[in-house]
């Protein structure tokens, strides 16, 4: 079994017959927000929902525990992932002094979008609403089947939408060019478009020298976090649940699944 709630995992690690394990991940969850709908279009905006949201509360409801804060949209420990950002401390006042400068200072009314049947995204939607009420946003929850979930978020109808992304490679240049290249994914389907990190991006591809790189990968990250196109949350480990029958599966921090070695007992 994946995707199990964290509610659950204390419950199923009482029952000898199961192995819970927690895998390292690469996966880190977001609120990502189309810049191409108002007001989030704001950068004073967009830093008030991440200075609004307590990412160790949500760790607590939504992981029990199991996770940490996001500082960055790479994840965490990944190469040249920037370990001097501070990230976005929860901060109601600043979150409300950012909104006052906005072209909303009395608030608005936010669609988030999440994946229907996910417990884990319909605590965090459910948390979020919360928070976010406290700077005057009033959040709509929007459980959405599978196909209209991704329809959405790829023809950029969306106003918010719960996602994630893990690594497929060990290098950083996947995940820059999908969250920061205009002409790769319109930038994770933000619209944002900050012509230094751009620039940035494609250099990192072509740079072979690996204190350059980290420079160019460091930076990319102080950009991303000035702008906030998207709300950073917290990164999760994988949790899976299998019989104890099953031998040497393996799931790396990169997002596959490793089944060469995995072995099931009679």
């Amino acid at each position: 079994m994946s995707y199990v709630p964290f509610s659950r995992v204390p419950e199923l690690k009482q029952d000898q017959n199961l192995n819970v394990i927690e895998f390292p991940s690469t996966r880190s969850e977001y609120v990502v927000l189309n810049h191409g709908q108002e007001p989030l279009d704001d950068r004073n905006v967009r830093l008030a929902l991440s200075h609004a949201v307590d990412r160790q509360a949500l760790i607590d409801i939504v992981l029990f525990g199991s996770g940490t804060e996001a500082t960055s949209f790479m994840p965490r420990g990944a190469l040249f992932w920037n370990d001097q950002l501070p990230g976005f401390p929860y901060d109601i006042e600043k979150a409300k002094a950012f909104l006052a400068q906005s072209k909303v200072p009395d608030g608005f009314q936010l669609e988030l979008q999440f994946l229907a049947g996910l417990v884990d995204d319909e605590q965090t939607a459910g948390a979020l609403k919360d928070m976010w009420s406290q700077i005057g946003v009033d959040v709509q929850l929007a459980p959405t089947e599978q196909s209209v979930y991704y329809e959405t978020w790829t023809n950029e109808t969306y106003q918010a939408w719960i996602g994630y992304w893990t690594n497929d490679i060990i290098d950083p240049d996947e995940l820059v060019t999908f969250a920061v290249l205009p002409e790769s994914s319109n930038a994770f389907h933000t619209g944002w478009s900050n012509p230094e990190a751009v620039e940035l991006a494609k250099r990192g591809a072509r740079e072979l020298d690996p204190a350059k790189r980290k420079e160019i990968y460091f930076r990319i990250q102080e950009l991303f976090n000035q702008d906030a196109p998207m709300v950073l949350l917290y990164h999760k480990p994988y949790v899976e649940v299998m019989s104890t029958k099953v031998h040497n599966f393996g799931h790396p921090p990169t997002g596959q699944w490793v089944w060469k070695g995995t072995w099931l007992e009679p």
